[in-house]
């Protein structure tokens, strides 16, 4: 029964597989492609009035932070909506990929969907000064998945 908030809507199997797994999922996607998904809210995550009692127990950005206009201030709206132990996962785009293969290999070279691109190093400095603590930071550098050159994050809010 714990909730989870998807943040953009990569595809509808990710919500189907949290609630299998007894999670209550929702998903925030101002492009919505998959409009017959029960528990879509259909608006920009970054606009959205979440109600005062709104809490989830994570919120899940794959490859939707870095698509936002305000990545930073979205990171920031999550410690408003966040449950007191919840955490926030981040798939994201990682910029040490350019120079470890080569820049014409990095298959995230598109302006007008990514605003903003981090290596590892620089998005835990940032989520640290939002005052979040990073609980598992790895590069995934896998050829046999859809996604790779990316990072995946783990980070919760500080207690104290």
């Amino acid at each position: 029964g714990r909730r989870v908030l998807l943040v953009g809507q990569n595809n509808h199997y990710q919500a189907e597989a949290f609630a299998k797994r007894g999670w209550v999922p929702t998903t925030i996607d101002k492009n919505t492609r998959y409009s017959d998904s029960r528990d879509l809210i259909a608006g920009d995550f970054e606009k959205y009035q979440f109600p005062e009692a709104t809490k989830y127990n994570l919120i899940w950005f794959y490859h939707s932070l870095e698509c936002l206009s305000n990545p930073v201030g979205s990171l920031e709206l999550c410690s408003k909506i966040l449950a007191e132990d919840a955490i926030i996962f981040i798939g994201t785009p990682d910029t040490d990929f350019i120079n470890t293969r080569s820049s014409s290999c990095f298959g995230h070279w598109k302006p007008e969907y990514n605003h903003i691109m981090w290596n590892r190093r620089s998005l835990e400095t940032c989520l640290e000064k939002l005052g979040y603590n990073v609980i598992l930071s790895r590069q995934n550098y896998e050829h046999r998945f859809p996604v790779w050159d990316d990072l995946h994050l783990i980070t919760q809010k500080k207690f104290f």
